[in-house]
């Protein structure tokens, strides 16, 4: 990611978001939340996927200075289908 570069995770998630900071504090990166839409249509919809069992089509990546490198490069290339998700990795320790 170049510097300066500002990253928009389009996702819900209820646990804490971690991840590695030395590439933020050497790039400058940044991470910014967006729903995009009102809290009731963010409901509806979320509603309307249970509802009829819609599920993501994705393709994971851990979230660590290799995985994001692999998504770049298939990204670049065009070889991701769908949806691009870097997925965090949780140590125990």
């Amino acid at each position: 990611m170049a510097p300066f570069g500002t990253i928009y995770p389009l996702t819900v998630q209820f646990d804490m978001l971690s991840v590695p900071h030395i590439p933020f504090l050497v790039k400058d990166l940044s991470i910014r939340g967006s729903t995009g839409g009102s809290r009731l249509i963010f409901q509806r919809m979320l509603e309307f996927s249970v509802f009829h069992n819609i599920k993501p089509m994705i393709e994971k990546f851990p979230l660590s200075l290799n995985g994001i490198e692999e998504a770049r490069v298939k990204i670049q290339r065009g070889e991701v289908r769908y949806k691009a998700v870097l997925e965090q990795i949780n140590y125990v320790g």
